[in-house]
């Protein structure tokens, strides 16, 4: 492990102190899995991204015109 020091605004430690309390928690120990969490968000968003530049509208509606037009499964109806 190691340590990382960063600054933040003072209302947003309050509330991170508060929530980590509120769970008998550390305050590292609530921030950790907190900023995980929203680095895989932002990297999925990034591979998104790169998956989105590879996809082709003209391949994606050849693919749809493929599908039968028929009613949906009465199970699968609202």
């Amino acid at each position: 492990m190691s340590e990382l020091t960063v600054k933040i605004p003072d209302y947003l430690r309050q509330r991170a102190e508060a929530a980590a309390g509120k769970e008998n928690m550390r305050l590292d120990q609530l921030v950790s899995p907190a900023l995980a969490s929203h680095l895989s968000g932002w990297m999925a968003q990034d591979e998104m991204a790169v998956r989105a530049k590879r996809g082709s509208w003209k391949k994606f509606k050849a693919v749809l015109d493929k599908v039968p037009d028929a009613e949906p499964a009465a199970y699968d109806k609202p």
